[in-house]
Formats: structure tokens, C-alpha cells, sequence
């Protein structure tokens, strides 16, 4: 019967070896099987997600532009600038209409389907409202544009958005769950695959009992604790590398993000003024859509005749005019703590009083003390001008405004605008216009404001385009009034003759009587004396 017996005991060790390797196969191919499943899974709902997901952004996209092209569109006062904005205006609307159609062929469920014909409610709302500010527009009513913008346009529009982000928000959730649910597929695989394995090693462990509990208990442990040993060795060894390998990933990841803030931060500083990137960096300013109303002075200036002047020079030697004019004109600017809001082919616009304001009076004195500077140092770049090709030196005409703007950072969410709307913006724009050539207009807010420290004299009221009243303006005449009151008196005291004259108190009416009356002084003292 021994014979019989180890022969049944010589089997036991190949068929357990033979269940083991079933039960590992059979681990194997449904843990493949599991993850093949759940990656075409994962791969569908990406597809699903990044296809919906485009459609819905471009739609975003496309809107939000289209709202900051209107507000381009009313801060421009020129009406070819106007309709290339208004083309671009269409184009996004062409842009947003396919991408419309295209997500209104995708597989919609219940809540999807809800959301796409409520934002196409939105859509029928928002489109006649902007199209009444493109007629105002058209119409040259600039103010009743702003308003109907401001009121109506871009809170319509802002449902709009809101409304697509909500689709997108849904869009993300969906994904969400989808994810979850094939994370759940993994958790139920490794489960699975756990029991097999773990089922796999008790049954290995019955075998190794039975095959070598004849062998000697010392030998036996001595063994086990050495394989034990130097499997904990291996896995902590693993588990090391792991970590300092998964360390060097994130100080890479971290110093990757350091120099890509760092470039960002300094692409920034060349598009932001300067006080506006030192407040936003320093977190004086929150990086988000907000604006209020402040009372600003607005400054415009151009160069004088410079369409003509564009047509006797080459193109280099153009933009480097330009460049040299627009550097030393923001040098000026920022010596006296101006905001230089934009560039217009050769116009500059700036303003006072915003992020930073001295007071009212001090930003209006500044900003009119600045422009004078910027006169002074055109006279002062006559040289330069002759090395571009001219013949006589170029002159610019400078407007200035003191009055009450929206402020603040205009867009979405992820592209913001940082500017200034309103009426205050126009009246100066025309007040450059109306300037004379190297000369200064200022409003009569502006003047209020100066006229105790800096020398103007009144210009008139005059009717500018696009204001419905007409404006009071004064043109400056120099920087500091105390210095020029001996300039604007005159008096003379002989024996046969007196003269006193104070031209700053004297009216019009006054000035052309005093000059009939030194005329016939003068014709008389010619005359042949007579006895």
C-alpha cells in the first residue's frame, strides 16, 4: 500500500501547479478582458466629451467676442475703424451659427436638450439688442449706443454665456460620472483579480505544505525568513525609488511653472500700464470682471497732418518714426504718473486718476502740465525729425477732458480687457480734433480744475460731432500762470503820455476797441508836428 500511497502524493504537486497556472490565466485574461471594456469606455466618452465640449467653447468664444467688439466699436470714433469691427462683428456671428448647427446634430440627453433650446432662447433675446446698438452706431448716436450697451447688450449677452457655461459645466459633470463609473469597473476588476490571486496563493501554500512539511522545521523557517527578508528589501528599495523619482517629477513640474509665470509675467508688463500690472502682481487688484465709476481726466493727442506725412516716406522709416515719437511721448507720460491706456497708429490715449488718483484737482493739474511737456519735447526733437526726412519738424494736437468713466477689466472670465468706456472718452477724442497744430484744447471741467496754477485763455464754445451740447474750451497757453503776469500787463507813464493795460481782465469787445483806438494813436503821432 506505500507504493500506491507516495504515488498518489507524487501526483499532488503537478496538479497543483496545473490549478495554479488555470487560476492564473484565468486572472490574466479577465483583467484584460475588464480593461479593454473599460478603455474603449474611456475612449468613447472622451470622444463624446471633446467633440460637445469644442462645439459649445467655440460658441463661448465666438460670443464673447462679439460682445467686446461691440464695446471696440462704440469707444471708436472713426467710421472705418467702425466697420472693419463690424465685418469682424458678423464673422463671429457666421462662426457661432456653425458651431451651433454642428452641436445641434450631436446625441442629446433630457438635460442637454433642455439647456440648448433655453440658451437659444437667450440667443433670439441678446441678437436684436445688438443689433440696435450697430444702428445708434451707424446713426452717430454714440451715447445712446453706450447706454443701450451697457443696459441691455451685455447683460443679455452675459445670460448668454452664462448659459453656455452651464453646458459646459453639464458637459464636465457627465464626463464626471462617466469617469466614474469606469473607475468603478477597475475597482470591481482589482477586486475580482485580487480574490483569484489570493485564491491562486492558498492553494500554492497547500501545495507547498503538503510537498515540504516532510522537510526539517528549522530548515523551513530559516528559508521562509530569508525570503521574507529580502522581499521586504526589494519593495522598500521599489518603494524608495519610486518617491525620489516621483520628487524629481514635481521639482521639474514646479520650476517648468516658475519659468512659464515668470515669461508670462513679463509678456504682461508690455501690455498692461504700468501702475495696473504693479497693483494686479503686488494683489492690491483682483484679476476678475468688475468696473466703477470714476471721474478721470482723459488725455488725446496725434500728430498733426500725419496721413499726408505718411505718404512721402518709406515704410521703415515710417514705423521707425513712429516707434521714436510713441517712446519719448510715454516717457513724458510716465514721469507724471499717467495711465497710457492705448496706441492708435500715431494717437495716444491716457488717463489720471486710475488705479492711483492724486485728487481731482491734482490729476487734472498733472495731466495738463504733462501735456505741455510733451509739446516742449516735440520742439525739442526738431533735429530728429529732419533725419526721417523732413523739412520742417512735426507738431501734434493734444486734447484734454475732466470727467465721469466706467473703469475696469471687461471680457469673460478668461480674457479680460482692461479700459475705460464712456462719454468723457469722446469729448476729448474731439477736443484733440478741434486743437489747433502744436497747440492744447482743454474743457471747461478741465479748466475749473488748472486755471488757479496753469495760464489758459478761452477758446469759445464750439459744436462737436457726437456731443449734443455745445462744449466751453480753453486753450493753454503756458505752464505756470505766475510766471507770465508781467507778460499780460503793460504800463507806461511819461509826461505827455500814460498807458495802462491789463490784458488778462480785458474782453474781446475791450481788445478790438483798445486796438482802433492805438491805431488812431499811432496814425496821429505819424502826422508832421504843427505849430
Amino acid at each position: 500500500m506505500r507504493p500506491v500511497k507516495h504515488h498518489s502524493q507524487s501526483l499532488i504537486l503537478p496538479a497543483g501547479f496545473a490549478a495554479v497556472i488555470v487560476m492564473m490565466i484565468l486572472v490574466t485574461g479577465v483583467g484584460v478582458m475588464r480593461m479593454i471594456d473599460n478603455n474603449d469606455l474611456l475612449k468613447t466618452i472622451v470622444t463624446q466629451y471633446n467633440a460637445k465640449t469644442n462645439l459649445i467653447q467655440s460658441m463661448y468664444t465666438a460670443a464673447r467676442e462679439r460682445s467686446i467688439t461691440l464695446l471696440r466699436m462704440v469707444s471708436m470714433s472713426d467710421p472705418f475703424d467702425r466697420e472693419e469691427q463690424f465685418e469682424y462683428f458678423n464673422e463671429l456671428g457666421t462662426q457661432f451659427s456653425v458651431a451651433r448647427v454642428a452641436l445641434s446634430g450631436k446625441d442629446f440627453d433630457e438635460q442637454e436638450r433642455i439647456l440648448f433650446e433655453h440658451q437659444g432662447e437667450l440667443i433670439r433675446d441678446t441678437i436684436p439688442l445688438q443689433m440696435e446698438v450697430i444702428e445708434l452706431l451707424n446713426e452717430d448716436d454714440v451715447n445712446a449706443a453706450t447706454l443701450t450697451l451697457l443696459h441691455q447688450t451685455i447683460p443679455s449677452q452675459d445670460a448668454v454665456l452664462s448659459q453656455l457655461q452651464a453646458m459646459l459645466d453639464y458637459q464636465q459633470t457627465s464626463a464626471n460620472k462617466a469617469f466614474d463609473t469606469a473607475t468603478q469597473v477597475v475597482r470591481d476588476t482589482t477586486v475580482f483579480m485580487s480574490i483569484l490571486s489570493f485564491a491562486a496563493i492558498l492553494l500554492s501554500v497547500s501545495i507547498a505544505f503538503t510537498v515540504t512539511r516532510r522537510l526539517q522545521r528549522d530548515e523551513r523557517a530559516l528559508r521562509d525568513a530569508h525570503d521574507s527578508l529580502e522581499k521586504r528589501v526589494m519593495e522598500r528599495t521599489r518603494e524608495l525609488s519610486e518617491a525620489y523619482d516621483e520628487l524629481k517629477i514635481h521639482e521639474q513640474q514646479i520650476e517648468k511653472k516658475n519659468r512659464t509665470l515668470e515669461t508670462v509675467s513679463n509678456k504682461l508688463s508690455k501690455y498692461l500700464p504700468p501702475q495696473v500690472f504693479a497693483s494686479i502682481f503686488s494683489g492690491k487688484q483682483e484679476v476678475r470682471i468688475e468696473s466703477e465709476r470714476k471721474k478721470l481726466t482723459i488725455f488725446f493727442s496725434d500728430i498733426a497732418g500725419f496721413t499726408e506725412t505718411t505718404d512721402k516716406i518709406e515704410s521703415e522709416d515710417l514705423t521707425n518714426l513712429i516707434n521714436h515719437y510713441l517712446t519719448e511721448m510715454s516717457k513724458v507720460a510716465l514721469e507724471y504718473g499717467a495711465t497710457i491706456d492705448k496706441y492708435i497708429g500715431d494717437a495716444i490715449m491716457i488717463f489720471f486718476g486710475d488705479p492711483e488718483s492724486r485728487g481731482i484737482k491734482e490729476d487734472a493739474k498733472a495731466c495738463v502740465k504733462m501735456a505741455i511737456a510733451m509739446q516742449r519735447r516735440m520742439n525739442e526733437l526738431a533735429e530728429t525729425w529732419r533725419d526721417f526726412g523732413f523739412d520742417t519738424p512735426l507738431a501734434c494736437r493734444i486734447g484734454i477732458h475732466t470727467g465721469y468713466c466706467t473703469v475696469g477689466n471687461f471680457g469673460s472670465e478668461d480674457r479680460m480687457d482692461y479700459t475705460i468706456i464712456g462719454g468723457a472718452v469722446n469729448l476729448a477724442s474731439r477736443l484733440e480734433q478741434e486743437a489747433a497744430t502744436g497747440g492744447i484744447l482743454i474743457s471747461y471741467e478741465t479748466y475749473a480744475q488748472v486755471k488757479d496754477e496753469i495760464a489758459c485763455e478761452e477758446a469759445g464754445e464750439i459744436k462737436l460731432r457726437g456731443i449734443a451740447y455745445p462744449v466751453a474750451t480753453y486753450r493753454v497757453t503756458t505752464l505756470e500762470k505766475k510766471s507770465i503776469d508781467n507778460e499780460m500787463k503793460f504800463h507806461a507813464d511819461l509826461p505827455n503820455l500814460k498807458i495802462s493795460v491789463d490784458f488778462r481782465t480785458m474782453s474781446d469787445a475791450e481788445r478790438l476797441k483798445s486796438k482802433e483806438l492805438l491805431t488812431k494813436l499811432l496814425n496821429s503821432l505819424s502826422e508832421p508836428k504843427t505849430n
